[in-house]
């Protein structure tokens, strides 16, 4: 029985080291039935709107979808992505992506009613995407 005992801890331990982590560029995904990785290829950006009003309250807010594929163009659920604009101010409300790969956030203006152009940068696992959104109104 001691025996039994002995040779299962061992197996048991061989098959956690067997699912270790990787240290390139690769990200695991959570998936489910099981560890594998996915080298991230692409970030889609979309926004609910192209437009953004030019609120002098900054309350006005356009939704940013970033949708993550892997280089088979499957997308990549728990990637986490993290959003940027060169204008206005933006907040990530789902930073990491979901089981669609799709990760979610809002810009608003920032209290600037200057029409402008928004420059949004989404970025994960050193790709990077762009998308540009008008504010007008003033």
């Amino acid at each position: 029985m001691k025996k039994l005992q002995a040779f299962l801890v061992i197996m048991a331990t061989v098959l956690i080291a067997a699912c270790g982590g990787s240290s390139d560029n690769t990200l695991l995904n959570p998936g489910g039935g099981g560890v594998t990785t996915a080298v991230i290829a692409t970030i889609e950006l979309t926004a609910s709107s192209t437009t953004l009003n030019s609120s002098a309250s900054g309350t006005t807010k356009v939704t940013i979808f970033a949708v993550v594929k892997d280089e088979g163009n499957a997308v990549v659920p728990g990637a986490v992505v993290g959003f940027q604009t060169d204008s206005g101010s933006i907040a990530g409300i789902q930073p990491q992506t979901d089981a669609t790969g799709t990760a979610i956030a809002e810009l608003t203006n920032g209290a600037d009613p200057s029409n402008r152009t928004i420059t949004v940068t989404a970025t994960t696992d050193g790709v990077s995407s762009t998308i540009t959104v008008q504010v007008i109104g003033t």
